[in-house]
């Protein structure tokens, strides 16, 4: 079975059963396939914004991580930025713990590794999370960066971990500020 699911929209369950008819030198003997649930789709992980300038300063990326993988709770969002960017000690989050409160800044955080600090914090099924990290340097050249974001269930078990995150570096000054250089600002008073 293929197909895809509306990530908008609550957890679907979905079933299937299959069985096989078959004649050997008898009558007609029907046996039901045997098969195991699992969950059909994945954590849902998206980033904003999908593009940068190259050689930028303080640019900031929230990951959008929804939780659609299992019945676990999500204790954990390691994201691991490629080659050429820098992650600075400026990093935030905001997520919806198992009670549907908002909780800002609540997670602990290491490097770009973002823990609930209790089971009551964790990222239940259907819920959100966002996980911003500003980056004090992006690469000097444009092309395209995947980030993996790494998703861990209150059991420990990394249920997710997957290049599917990329953004865009475009060229030095293509349509956004580039700050290089510490400047100076006067203001004038008259």
């Amino acid at each position: 079975m293929t197909g895809t699911v509306d990530t908008t929209l609550p957890k679907p369950a979905i079933t299937a059963s299959a069985s096989v008819s078959y004649n050997v030198g008898g009558p007609a003997q029907t046996t039901p396939a045997a098969s195991h649930a699992e969950d059909v789709d994945d954590f849902i992980v998206s980033v904003s914004p999908t593009s940068t300038n190259a050689a930028s300063v303080n640019a900031e990326l929230t990951f959008h991580v929804k939780n659609r993988g299992c019945g676990n709770n999500v204790a954990q969002v390691t994201i691991t930025a490629p080659a050429g960017w820098t992650a600075s000690s400026d990093v935030y989050s905001i997520v919806t713990d198992t009670l549907g409160n908002s909780l800002e800044n609540n997670w602990t955080v290491s490097g770009t590794t973002f823990s609930a600090p209790t089971p009551a914090a964790q990222m239940p099924t259907d819920k959100t999370g966002d996980f911003s990290v500003v980056f004090s340097a992006t690469p000097s050249s444009a092309g395209s960066s995947v980030f993996t974001v790494s998703v861990t269930d209150g059991t420990n078990t990394a249920n997710h971990n997957g290049p599917e995150t990329t953004v865009t570096v475009n060229a030095f000054g293509s349509g956004t500020l580039n700050q290089t250089q510490p400047s100076i600002w006067r203001e004038i008073f008259q």
